[in-house]
């Protein structure tokens, strides 16, 4: 039996899809950890009732995903994804699942959460 907790949706975030495009182009001229990054990264935002979360996917060898702190609003998830998609490409996933469990203190300022897309 399924239990459908949330509605999620994807998001078309610029900012973080042309980071993850420099970091991969950036990792694959200077070596070869490009080959085990993930192949597909993906950042979706949850609707959990009247609240919002960031689930950073990834599509590899593996199956890995973060989930961030529950939000009151959207544009606050997105936030939370663009930050874990940033410091997994960056850090790696120890790093994403540490950020993730830091994200709930993050309180997003004002002009932060007007820019999210």
């Amino acid at each position: 039996m399924a239990l459908l907790v949330g509605k999620v949706t994807g998001s078309r975030n610029n900012k973080a899809t042309m980071h993850f495009i420099k970091a991969r182009q950036a990792a694959s001229e200077n070596d070869d950890e490009a080959d085990s990054r993930a192949n597909i990264v993906r950042i979706e935002i949850e609707q959990i009732q009247n609240r919002f979360r960031a689930r950073l996917g990834l599509e590899v060898a593996k199956s890995f995903g973060v989930l961030g702190p529950t939000r009151d609003s959207r544009p606050e998830a997105i936030n939370d994804g663009v930050e874990l998609g940033r410091v997994f490409v960056s850090e790696g996933t120890a790093a994403a699942r540490r950020v993730a469990a830091t994200l709930s203190n993050r309180k997003w300022t004002l002009r932060e959460i007007e820019n999210a897309d």
